[in-house]
């Protein structure tokens, strides 16, 4: 399987914005999103009243440059199957680049979409992302 290589001026472009937006959702619905201290697991562990709830992991899409979606589907990289097979439900969050709109997705709709090999700027051929139907994904506005 072919992957984008890791970028740190990618990862330090949209890491932290891409938590803090997720983070004030979770807490306008009273849970705790916490930094994960494992960089390389899950970004973010749920909590309500102490409790562990959940995970989520976070993206900037910077291909999404307006409130609308423009695509069918949400393509989430088949290299972050590891990130949301987890002990709890993972949520999936995409945010848009000017910070209105993101999707949230469940592990189970993602792990369940169809695979398919998709060239990106990044990769030219040989990676594989989910396909996800946006009509599976909840649209919710920042």
């Amino acid at each position: 399987m072919t992957t984008k290589p890791f970028s740190p001026t990618l990862f330090q472009t949209n890491d932290l914005l891409g938590r803090k937006i997720v983070q004030k959702f979770f807490h306008s619905k009273n849970i705790d999103a916490v930094d994960n201290p494992d960089i390389y697991a899950v970004d973010l562990i749920l909590f309500r009243e102490g409790k562990k709830i959940g995970y989520a992991e976070v993206e900037v899409r910077h291909n999404w440059k307006t409130d609308e979606f423009p695509y069918d589907t949400l393509n989430v990289p088949q290299r972050k199957k590891k990130l949301l097979e987890n002990d709890l439900p993972t949520y999936f969050f995409s945010v848009n680049c000017i910070e209105t709109r993101m999707y949230v997705v469940t592990d189970e709709v993602v792990l369940g979409s169809p695979l398919q090999e998709n060239k990106n700027k990044y990769v030219a051929s040989g990676e594989y992302f989910y396909k996800v139907p946006v009509g599976l994904c909840k649209m919710i506005v920042i």
